[in-house]
Parts: C-alpha cells; sequence; structure tokens
C-alpha cells in the first residue's frame, strides 16, 4: 500500500527475505527497534529478470536478485560496507487490469539477533508496482 505512511510518519524499506522490521542497528534492543525505525539506512539491489510472456494483454518474467542493506541509529555508526545480504528468485506477472502482482523466494544469508527466527521470512507477495525497465 503505497502513500498511507503519514499516518506513522515512517516508511517500510523491504529487504527480500527479511520480515518486515526485522533489519535493525546492531546492539539495538529487538521490541524497541522494531517498533521505532531508524533514521538512517542503505539498500543495495541487483536483479536480473528474463522475460518469458511480453505480449498486450500481460507481460511476465522470472527473475533472480540480491539485495544487501542495513539501518543506523547515528551518522557515527553509520558503514555503507556493514550490511545484511539476502539473495533469491522471483516471478512477476503484468495484467492491466490489476498491475503488477509478484511473488518473492528470498534467503537471509544474515541472523539478526534478539528477533523470531532471526528475521528471516522467506515468502513475500508484492502488489502493484511499477513495470520499470520493461
Amino acid at each position: 500500500m503505497q502513500g498511507f505512511d503519514f499516518l506513522q510518519g515512517s516508511e517500510v524499506i523491504k529487504m527480500r527475505g527479511y520480515a518486515n522490521n526485522a533489519v535493525i542497528p546492531q546492539g539495538s534492543n529487538a521490541t524497541i527497534a522494531q517498533n521505532s525505525g531508524s533514521p538512517i539506512f542503505t539498500k543495495y539491489v541487483m536483479e536480473l529478470r528474463y522475460p518469458v510472456i511480453a505480449s498486450q494483454q500481460a507481460t511476465a518474467f522470472i527473475l533472480a536478485f540480491a539485495e544487501g542493506g542495513n539501518t543506523w541509529n547515528k551518522f557515527g555508526d553509520f558503514n555503507p560496507f556493514n550490511v545484511r545480504r539476502t539473495a533469491g528468485i522471483g516471478a512477476r506477472i503484468f495484467l492491466p487490469i490489476f498491475g503488477m502482482l509478484g511473488i518473492d523466494y528470498g534467503h537471509a544469508f544474515d541472523k539478526i539477533p534478539g528477533i523470531t527466527d532471526g528475521g528471516r521470512q522467506n515468502f513475500t507477495f508484492s502488489i502493484a508496482q511499477q513495470l520499470g525497465g520493461l
């Protein structure tokens, strides 16, 4: 859902392979950090798409991705090379009536201490993304 971040004054930056709000600063209290978020983040994404269907009625493709990212509470702690990593595969279909629908399977390589299952979540469903690049 886009455009609803004004209710909380925050935005969810999702990393496939991790649960929402699971990527927290190192050394943070997991309960407090998950509920408050952090003001500084970095996220790197590499995605390779291969078209399977390319027609006017529908566009579908499979993809492979790798992501890295982290979050910090203070500028003094910021390190753009200290990232949590994830990789996986997915599929997207663009239908003019519904927009973009997608599913991804991500594997998180770095466990996050203090969070159930290390913050990992394998499947991610997405809806209403932009087609971008096709």
